[in-house]
């Protein structure tokens, strides 16, 4: 089974029930393709001739994916950046090549690039000889891996210098910069104070620790709580859903076009 939504956090809640999934889809992956391009225009060499190793969680994504070159400090993680073979990270500053600008549209349009990588993920589960690619939430781990995909399944892939016990710390430690303390061993998962904080300061929900049997009526009581903010602020959900939804868009872009 693969997982779309926030899988570096929630396969490792489901991992902690027994549920764990095989892995998640795009975040992690979504990054790789941007520290590649980069790298291979720094040394002017074929994209080809570059492979890259990164453990990360999605909390790095929107550092990455900034439209503005970002100071502060970067989630834990681990980045190898080989050309033919040859160990070139230092060569190419790969923290620079994280940090670097690199703005792509968010919203709906993001979902082409994650479907981009479930889709190579996909394919690499139908094949008979193992693929190296990187996902998110493997067998339950928390945060983003290289993997090796086959018809036998995905399994973390051995990192040289990098232990997997090494690689999970990364990731847990990198659950603070999701707003997350920590999930404990029986999938709770518990907010960092700032975050409960803002959720009962901005919408009134008071709720620091998630217990997975309660992720159903916290979740229904989340979009209540988020629909009352909406309205105090003038915004009708309802109406921003259908203008975003296919239909509305197309009629949109027939408004302007005979406008």
């Amino acid at each position: 089974m693969l997982t779309a939504p926030f899988p570096d956090v929630v396969n490792a809640v489901l991992g902690r029930v027994g549920l764990a999934p095989t892995c998640g889809v795009g975040n992690l992956d979504e990054i790789v393709p941007k520290i590649r391009i980069l790298a291979a225009a720094r040394l002017d060499a074929p994209m080809a001739s570059i492979d890259v190793t990164l453990v990360a969680h999605h909390a790095l994504e929107r550092v990455v994916f900034g439209g503005e070159r970002f100071a502060g400090e970067l989630p834990p993680h681990f980045l190898r950046v080989s050309r033919d073979g040859r160990d070139v990270t230092r060569e190419v500053d790969g923290e620079a090549l994280l940090r670097a600008p690199f703005p792509i549209a968010w919203g709906p349009v993001m979902h082409f690039l994650t479907a981009g990588s479930t889709v190579r993920l996909v394919r690499a589960l139908g094949s008979e000889t193992p693929v190296r690619l990187h996902a998110p939430g493997p067998a339950g781990l928390p945060g983003g891996y290289p993997i090796l995909a086959s018809r036998a399944g995905v399994a973390p892939d051995a990192i040289d210098g990098l232990s997997l016990e090494d690689a999970v710390a990364l990731n847990e430690a990198s659950h603070r910069f999701d707003g997350i303390e920590r999930i404990e061993a029986d999938g709770t998962v518990v907010l960092s104070g700032v975050t409960s904080g803002v959720l009962r300061e901005v919408l009134g929900y008071d709720g620091a620790r998630l217990a997975p049997a309660e992720a159903g009526a916290r979740g229904r009581e989340l979009v209540a709580r988020f629909r009352e903010y909406a309205a105090r602020h003038g915004v009708d959900l309802d109406r921003a859903r259908r203008a975003c939804s296919p239909e509305g868009v197309r009629s949109s872009r027939g408004s302007r076009k005979h406008g």
